[in-house]
This record gives C-alpha cells, structure tokens and sequence, in this order.
C-alpha cells in the first residue's frame, strides 16, 4: 500500500494579511512496509505535511493518494483512511480522557463493526504491543483496569499509543514521539517501532533525534522552509556533516563521534550513522591497537 504525495501545497490565512506558504510543490513516495523518518528545523512545515497525510487538513494544491486513492477526492470514504493509518501526535498522554486504560484503548474501536470478544482481544494485543504482559493467554494485562491518570509518564505515552494501534492501522505516523522520553523510554519506544516496522507496518516518524532516525529509518526526508529539500538514506542525508549544517538539521552524536575518531586515524570508515556500526568498528581498532594512536 504505497503512499504517493504529489506537488502537495498547503497555505494558512490564506487571502488575508496573515497568510503563511506552509508547504509549497513537495512530491515523494513511501512504499509499503518502509521507515522513513523526516527531519527539519521548527517552522519548515513538518506538522502541516503529516496533519495533511492523516486528513485532518485539506490542501490547497496537490493530491495524497494512498494505494492509488486520492485520500481527498470526491467520494473517497473517510472510514476507510481512519482504519488504514494511525497518527500519534506529540506527547499523546495529554489525550487519554477515559476511566479506565482498557476503555481508554478501546474508544478507536466505537465504530467500528467488531464483537465484544473481537474489540476485548484488540485492547489485550495492543496493550501487550507497548509492553504490557498479560498473566493469561485470555486476561488483559493488569494494568487494564488502572486509571489513565494515575499512571507514570512513560506508561501513559504507551497508553496512547496503543489507543491507536489497536485498529491495527498499517500505516503509523508519529510526531516528535521521543520528546520527553527518559533513555529507558527512548529505547523502548524505538524497540516497539523496530517490532511494528518487522511486521510490516509502514512508519512515518518526524523526530529531531538524527541518531534515532539513523538507526531505524530506511530513508530520511529533509523539510526546509516548506520545501522538500533533500531525500536519502540515512548515510547520503548525514555522509556530509557540512551539508546536514545548511539543511538545519542535527548530525546526531554517532555521526560527530565517528567523525571526530577518523579524523584522528582512529577509524578507518568515515561517515558513519549507526551507533551499533560504530561500537563494531571501535572494537576492532582495539584490536589492532590504533585506539592509542593520535592522543
């Protein structure tokens, strides 16, 4: 199920004084199953372009089309986008409004046309998604019955989150997902994307992290003042640290590392974005005894 953006326009104010170009002639194309991570400084219309692909907004000029169907076009079904893609907004805990977890995770699915038993093994699922252990093949994990509010904040970001996995959308989007996460759940967020993104389904993340993005993206796209202004896996859009400094975005600290490591005749690889690529290759000048060289 590819998602085809083509010469996607977006104004704010538009004809009045205040009018703001957000997005201007952006054209890509994510194929099914792919991470792609996108990157961009504040302002250059990263939000706009996701609110756009989860139909929340409409364009002004351009067409969104997922698997060949202009999500916008005349008679297009609006229940068939909400069960196809799944977005995430920025600090997601700050929209669970139920009672309890399990009705929290469960409202996705009002509408939807599934049995008691159907919509009680979705809410189980995506809880366990996020990491929530069930005692019982059948039971809900305990947490279930727990008040969204009185959870921690790590727990609440992954109650939300699963609120939206639990349509089973294959498409997810997220935004700026790791923003206030602690590293314990910076890591296990992106291990629960990692898993998702195995199973097939196809992510869309817009983080500042570069070493986030580098690690787990298949392709980067690079958003400046509302243009698409570079597109590339992670080793063509970061390769050269001179050229991520004019497109305002951040290197991430495996890239300066390993930069700064060849530089000194430590590493024998430039360009580096990986971290566990990274740790292999400092192991292996270890080995060879160049670690002391240049200090």
């Amino acid at each position: 199920m590819p998602i085809e953006v083509r010469n996607l326009s977006c104004r704010y104010g538009e004809k009045t004084p205040l009018e703001v170009q957000a997005l201007s002639d952006i054209s890509f194309r994510v194929e099914e199953g792919e991470f792609v991570g996108i990157m961009g400084h504040t302002g250059c219309g990263k939000s706009t372009l996701i609110q756009l692909m989860a139909g929340l907004l409409a364009p002004g000029e351009g067409q969104i089309l997922i698997d060949g169907e202009d999500i916008n076009g005349p008679g297009y079904d609006r229940e068939t986008l909400r069960g196809t893609l799944g977005i995430v907004f920025q600090y997601p805990e700050s929209q669970l409004f139920e009672t309890t977890v399990e009705k929290d995770v469960a409202f996705a699915l009002k509408h939807l046309s599934l049995s008691k038993a159907e919509k009680a093994e979705r809410v189980r699922w995506a809880l366990e998604a996020v990491g929530f252990r069930s005692e019982s093949m059948t039971g809900l994990p305990e947490i279930a019955g727990k008040s969204p509010l009185a959870l921690s904040g790590g727990e609440k970001r992954r109650v939300a989150i699963a609120g939206v996995l639990a349509a089973r959308p294959r498409i997810l989007i997220f935004d700026e997902p790791l923003a206030g996460l602690d590293p314990s759940g910076r890591q296990g967020f992106l291990e629960l994307t990692a898993r998702l993104h195995r199973q097939g389904t196809t992510i869309l993340m817009v983080s500042h992290d570069g070493d986030a993005l580098c690690g787990y993206a298949d392709r980067i796209l690079v958003l400046d003042r509302g243009r698409l202004s570079a597109e590339g896996t992670p080793e063509e859009i970061f390769g050269d640290l001179g050229r991520t400094e004019a497109l305002h975005i951040g290197a991430g600290e495996v890239r300066r590392i390993a930069q700064a490591l060849y530089e000194k005749g430590r590493l024998e690889k430039p360009g580096i974005t990986k971290y566990k690529i990274l740790l292999e290759e400092i192991k292996k000048t270890i080995k060879t005894g160049k670690a002391g060289e240049g200090s």
